[in-house]
């Protein structure tokens, strides 16, 4: 009897516990125009949609500074971790 009465209670704390996920995906596209080279217009354009992305869901915007140095590899995907934004898909 123990055991059932342990095992309810149990099972009801876990259901009232607030588990909760959230993730979003934004899709948005960065303009720049080409003034010295390719090189710094791609991440002229990087930072502006990167500024748009995180302006619009309401995140930090003065955490962007902390990527910019990384975004200066020419790559498609950038991966990242401990940040407000996870990954960025460069699609040309």
């Amino acid at each position: 009897m123990k055991k059932i009465l342990f095992s309810l209670l149990s099972i009801t704390f876990v259901m009232l516990l607030p588990l909760r996920a959230v993730a979003s995906w934004y899709e948005v596209t960065g303009v720049a125009t080409i003034v010295s080279s390719e090189d710094a217009a791609r991440l002229h354009a990087l930072e502006d949609a990167l500024f748009k992305a995180v302006n619009f869901s309401g995140a930090d915007i003065g955490s962007i500074s902390n990527l910019m140095p990384l975004l200066e590899e020419n790559r498609k995907e950038y991966q990242f971790t401990n940040h407000e934004v996870r990954y960025i898909l460069v699609e040309s």
